[in-house]
C-alpha cells in the first residue's frame, strides 16, 4: 500500500495457494487468479483487479494448482511478470511461508528484491538466516530485508519510548 500511496503503479500477485489473503483483504474476487492465467483458462489482463487503494491493483491466487512451483518456474510466468512490468512500477510476489513449500524459493529467484517476514517468537535467528541463505543461494546479490511481525509493546516499551 505504501508503494501505491507513494504514487507507484503497485501489483500484488497472491502466489500462496494454501491461505490466500489478498483477495479478501482488498476486498476483490478470489477467482479467477494467476492460476486461471498460468493454466490458459483467461488472459493475464483478465486476472488484474483494482482495489480501493489508487494505484494498486492485485492478481488473486485462483483455484488450487497441482504443483504451483512447476508453474512459476514456467516461461509462462516468467512472460507474466515481464508484461506486468511494463504497466507496473512495483511488483510483489506474495508467498506461502518457507516452512509450507518451496514456492518462495523458486519465486525468489525471478525477483528483484525480498522482503522476509518473521512471526516474533517463532523462529529463531539460526532458522531465519538459514531462511534468508535459502532465498538467496542463486542470488546472493539480491537486496534483501526482514520485517518483524505480531511484535507487541510491553508498557515500559512504550513509556520508554516516549521518553527517549
Amino acid at each position: 500500500v505504501l508503494f501505491a500511496k507513494a504514487g507507484k503503479r503497485t501489483l500484488i500477485i497472491d502466489t500462496n495457494f494454501y491461505r490466500e489473503t489478498i483477495a479478501a483483504t482488498f476486498n476483490c474476487n478470489s477467482k479467477p487468479g494467476i492460476a486461471e492465467v498460468l493454466t490458459g483458462v483467461i488472459p493475464e489482463d483478465a486476472a488484474v483487479q483494482t482495489t480501493s487503494v489508487a494505484d494498486l491493483s492485485v492478481i488473486s491466487a485462483g483455484e488450487m494448482l497441482a504443483r504451483p512451483s512447476e508453474m512459476f518456474e514456467s516461461s509462462k510466468f516468467s512472460k507474466l511478470l515481464e508484461s506486468m512490468r511494463a504497466h507496473f512500477d512495483v511488483i510483489i510476489l506474495d508467498t506461502p511461508p518457507l516452512s509450507l513449500t518451496n514456492d518462495a524459493a523458486v519465486l525468489c529467484g525471478l525477483s528483484d528484491e525480498l522482503l522476509l517476514v518473521v512471526e516474533c517468537h517463532k523462529h529463531s535467528l539460526d532458522s531465519i538466516r538459514d531462511g534468508l541463505n535459502l532465498l538467496t543461494r542463486d542470488k546472493p546479490l539480491l537486496k534483501k530485508a526482514v520485517v518483524l511481525n505480531k511484535y507487541r509493546f510491553l508498557k515500559t516499551e512504550r513509556q520508554e519510548g516516549k521518553e527517549g
